[in-house]
């Protein structure tokens, strides 16, 4: 069994009875000098991401975002690489029409801030500087697939693998199923990993043992905690069997929706760390553009230190191309099962994306490049630089996904 770790949270306004959107808001943001948030931005400023965007921006590398309603007219995301999907995956369940994937309430609450996180410029509103986006030259495609009202069994399954066939080299997915309606099955997630596709997950926040949940569980996704300032994990961190990284996820900024987008607050959950992830990921693969999607993988399997932190600047200047073309995240006791994803595959570097027109019947041609089963990975213990000369230490030590996860999908999952 891998050691991993579960914040407990205080569950999102946003969350659904099948999906939970994993983050939680709180007040707004203080601005005191002594503020170890940076205003909600220490995201950026205690990770170097501004040296490093001086040589990588995520430029070239489409991810999508399975999420709520999204606002695409935030400042924060004005000029930056964002398409909307239309419709949303969700319907009315008064007449089962496809439901607009953009909004202004706060339903849109967390898309936004997601893509933010992601993409945004930084620009603020009313004199205030906004969300500083990780991967700011990537493209997003933004999908509405987890609202409350979806109505329909899969809506995130079918996203994902409209994403796949829009061209998504990564998928954010910061939420996780409770197994009623919403899901994604094993099957969709064989068809995002045959396909070379990188496939990042939130872990729970119920406040107590969780033994199955998805997609964060599923073979080959990579499962993503949140730690705040200064690497510190919250009192409530427990062991489970989800998370392979910790990532920056607490008190980071947000745009809020209950003023109309015109103030920020501090949001904290694994939702944030997963978007940060991703991002990390699109950070890594633009500067590596020749790696396979396994490569950029091991690549963060590497350079993830034992204390599970993501050390963005080895990430970043790690040469995938030198590691095996496997999923160091694949074991051989999960689902879908390693047979499964092996008999699908075609392995695919990144390639010209489709977000000019999202929704089509037209993917990208992958590029052929039959992968084997994962081999044995072992992280180097390298501790985030930054982190390190700032004498910050955890505890935690992470090791591969073990098992106890179930042969079969929970109830309630379309599969």
């Amino acid at each position: 069994m891998r050691p991993h770790l579960r914040t407990t949270l205080l569950r999102p306004t946003f969350a659904c009875a099948a999906l939970t959107l994993a983050a939680t808001i709180g007040a707004a943001p203080a601005l005191a000098a002594d503020d170890p948030s940076d205003g909600g931005l220490w995201y950026y400023t205690q990770t170097g991401l501004a040296d490093i965007q001086q040589h990588t921006t995520g430029e070239g590398i489409t991810i999508a975002i399975l999420d709520s309603a999204i606002n695409p007219d935030v400042p924060d995301l004005q000029g930056t690489n964002l398409t909307v999907h239309e419709p949303s995956y969700c319907v009315d369940p008064a007449n089962q029409a496809p439901l607009p994937a953009t909004a202004t309430d706060e339903s849109a609450r967390h898309n936004t801030s997601m893509s933010a996180l992601i993409v945004g410029t930084g620009v603020g509103v009313n004199g205030s500087g906004g969300v500083r986006g990780i991967a700011p030259g990537a493209s997003v495609i933004a999908y509405s697939a987890t609202s409350s009202d979806c109505g329909t069994s899969n809506s995130a399954g079918e996203a994902l693998r409209q994403a796949v066939d829009d061209g998504a080299d990564i998928v954010n997915m910061s939420f996780h199923d409770t197994g009623v309606t919403g899901s994604v099955a094993p099957e969709d997630v064989t068809y995002a990993l045959s396909r070379g596709v990188i496939l990042v997950a939130s872990s729970p926040h119920e406040g107590s043992s969780v033994i199955s949940a998805y997609p964060v569980s599923y073979n080959g996704v990579v499962g993503v905690e949140s730690y705040g300032p200064g690497g510190v994990l919250s009192d409530l961190v427990e062991t489970g069997d989800f998370v392979d990284v910790l990532a920056p996820g607490d008190n980071v900024l947000a745009q809020d929706p209950r003023t109309a987008w015109a103030t920020y607050v501090l949001s904290s959950g694994s939702s944030s760390a997963t978007a940060f992830t991703s991002a990390a990921l699109a950070l890594a693969w633009s500067a590596h553009p020749d790696a396979t999607s396994n490569q950029i993988l091991q690549t963060l399997a590497h350079t993830t230190g034992t204390d599970g932190l993501i050390n963005l600047n080895t990430l970043v200047a790690d040469d995938p191309t030198s590691y095996p073309d496997t999923n160091p995240y694949i074991t051989t006791d999960a689902i879908p099962s390693p047979q499964d994803i092996a008999n699908a595959t075609t392995q695919t570097t990144p390639t010209t994306s489709t977000t000019d027109n999202p929704g089509t019947d037209d993917p990208a041609t992958p590029t052929s490049n039959t992968t084997g089963l994962p081999g044995w990975v072992l992280p180097a213990a390298i501790t985030a630089t930054l982190l390190a000369a700032a004498g910050i230490t955890t505890i935690v030590l992470l090791t591969r996904r073990g098992t106890t996860n179930p042969t079969t999908p929970p109830g309630g999952h379309h599969g």
